[in-house]
């Protein structure tokens, strides 16, 4: 435990800040897609499933806090692939990596609005799996779309997508940090 180094335990604010920092046009609209697309998946699932107990609301809000954790609680695996060129199942592993970040959002999510409690009081397994869920199936669908894409709508999330490789590589969690 002396190893670790209390001067990285501030960057989940400061992560959380500069994804959807307005002055970082670009940055916060890729953030901004990011988003979209895991609410959107979130939303279909939980319809389909006939288990529609979160509003878009609560949904973009725990998606978006999610994004503050991306990089970070997934330091213990390796850094996605880039989102154009990897393979379909390769998205699916890379989205799966953001489940400790969307659980993490959910809880803190949940803390701010009711304050301190036993974790996932509030939202169900369903909802914890349907989260999880969309987590790891918004990166795959979003790669089938992603070369569709104009260049202007690329760019942004490809920079988002740089800025989680890099929280990513540089996570407390991760042995080997460059």
């Amino acid at each position: 435990m002396s190893d670790f180094d209390f001067s990285r335990a501030g960057n989940i604010l400061r992560n959380g800040a500069v994804a959807l920092n307005p002055l970082r046009g670009t940055l916060a609209l890729g953030s901004l897609e990011y988003i979209a697309i895991e609410v959107f998946i979130s939303k279909v699932l939980r319809i389909i499933l006939k288990i529609d107990t979160k509003d878009l609301i609560e949904l973009a809000t725990v998606h978006a806090v999610s994004l503050a954790f991306m990089g970070g609680a997934a330091g213990f695996v390796d850094p996605p692939a880039s989102i154009a060129s990897a393979p379909l199942f390769q998205q699916l592993k890379d989205g799966a990596k953001g489940i400790p970040a969307i659980l993490l959002a959910q809880w803190t999510v949940d803390t701010l609005n009711r304050g301190f409690h036993a974790p996932f009081s509030k939202w169900g397994i369903q909802d914890i799996l349907v989260s999880s869920a969309s987590k790891a199936l918004s990166r795959p669908i979003f790669s089938l779309l992603y070369p569709y894409l104009p260049t202007p709508l690329q760019d942004p999330f490809n920079l988002t997508e740089t800025l989680v490789r890099k929280q990513t590589a540089r996570s407390t969690l991760r042995r080997n940090r460059n």
